[in-house]
């Protein structure tokens, strides 16, 4: 049950606007299904509610490319988690466009919670924080999406004038996921704040 990729239009690009990284990405659903897009990544609040900014996404560095992704991260090998994280969704209707712009400021800090997770074990008496300077010229988007069917529920977030929804049962989602991606090569190095183990003592 995946989803109809070759009827599946992405675009995507990528510019600096002074002090931040601009994307922009649009679908357009010509398959035969509506689908749901793996966009929507909460954080918490003080008090205990969530924040829905829609500049919230994962970012990590390998290989000297930068990773922007909107999707539903896989676990590491050798990491055991007690509940995998699941984006919320937005639904994409067969026939229909959707768009978002987002954006993120400038250095870059990577974040990714399995990443940093994983090098926490690795570093049981420091504190894993993104502040190794590292430039990069080249950037991938990648945004995940999957096939809506019968047996998926879907429950309303409230969160403003966004139409954002829950999964049921998350598992299927995940498992159904394709991801669109898009490569950039930037003019000028990008600036990105790394992961990196120290003594907190140290941090300034």
């Amino acid at each position: 049950m995946n989803i109809d990729i070759e009827n599946m239009s992405f675009a995507c690009n990528v510019k600096i606007v002074a002090s931040s990284l601009e994307i922009c990405y649009t679908f357009v659903n010509n398959a035969d299904s509506d689908a749901g897009i793996f966009n929507v990544i909460p954080t918490p609040k003080p008090d205990g509610t969530s924040s829905f900014n829609p500049e919230n996404a994962y970012i990590d560095l390998e290989n000297s490319i930068l990773h922007i992704r909107k999707t539903a991260l896989a676990v590491p090998e050798g990491l055991q988690v007690a509940e995998r994280i699941v984006p919320l969704v937005t639904v994409l209707h067969k026939g229909e466009s959707f768009t978002e712009k987002f954006s993120i400021d400038l250095p870059i800090e990577v974040c990714n919670p399995y990443r940093r997770g994983l090098l926490g074990v690795l570093c049981p008496d420091g504190e894993v924080v993104p502040i190794a300077k590292k430039t990069t010229r080249r950037i991938q988007v990648s945004i995940g999406m999957f096939k809506l069917t019968p047996d998926i529920k879907l429950h309303e977030v409230v969160c403003g004038n966004a139409d954002i929804y829950r999964v049921w049962p998350p598992g299927v989602c995940v498992e159904r996921q394709a991801i669109f991606s898009k490569s950039f090569e930037l003019e000028k190095p990008l600036q990105v704040l790394d992961y990196e183990c120290v003594d907190m003592g140290e941090v300034k």
